[in-house]
């Protein structure tokens, strides 16, 4: 999906709950809140965005331009919480993110407040950004029980040229 630069807000996705996630052959995956305390604290949301692009003569290596994110997990009762699992009810965690800086490469704007949800299954994790609406990043990121590696594309208008260029996150979560 390409999202021109005024409406860009990269910065929104969707992360887990509060725990590991298990497979029972009969239910699938549980929540990570049904683990008996073991595992990763997932009540709060650590991270980093990685861009790059190589566009003609517009360029950012990866590893130039890095935008950092923290906040807490939305839960019942947080004013944004309906609002969230209603645009993504498949999403088990839904976090409150702050992001720094509020540009990269030099002109791709970042809200500084987003929103994500996470989807687990087994060894992976869906990524959503949820802004107005909700928008998958990445259906298969992968989760060890502890972090989350993913990886999508996007784009930016700079004037009247739409530059895509390629996003990899990271999610740690204490105890992890």
């Amino acid at each position: 999906m390409r999202i021109p630069l005024l409406a860009l807000a990269v910065a929104h996705a969707c992360v887990p709950t509060g725990g590991l996630y298990r497979s029972h052959a009969d239910t699938g995956p549980t929540s990570p809140d049904d683990t008996g305390g073991s595992g990763p604290d997932l009540s709060w949301w650590t991270g980093e965005r990685v861009f790059s692009y190589d566009y003609g003569s517009y360029t950012c290596a990866w590893g130039t331009d890095t935008a950092g994110e923290s906040g807490p997990r939305v839960v019942r009762g947080d004013p944004d919480f309906d609002r969230l699992h209603a645009a993504c009810p498949e999403c088990t965690a839904l976090y409150r993110i702050e992001v720094a800086p509020d540009e990269v490469c030099g002109w791709i704007a970042l809200s500084s407040l987003a929103f994500r949800g996470l989807a687990f299954s087994a060894d992976t994790v869906a990524v959503w950004r949820l802004n107005e609406g909700a928008e998958r990043l990445d259906a298969a990121g992968a989760w060890d029980g502890a972090r989350i590696a993913y990886a999508y594309e996007d784009s930016a208008w700079l004037g009247d040229t739409e530059i895509p260029f390629d996003v990899r996150g990271t999610v740690a979560f204490p105890g992890g």
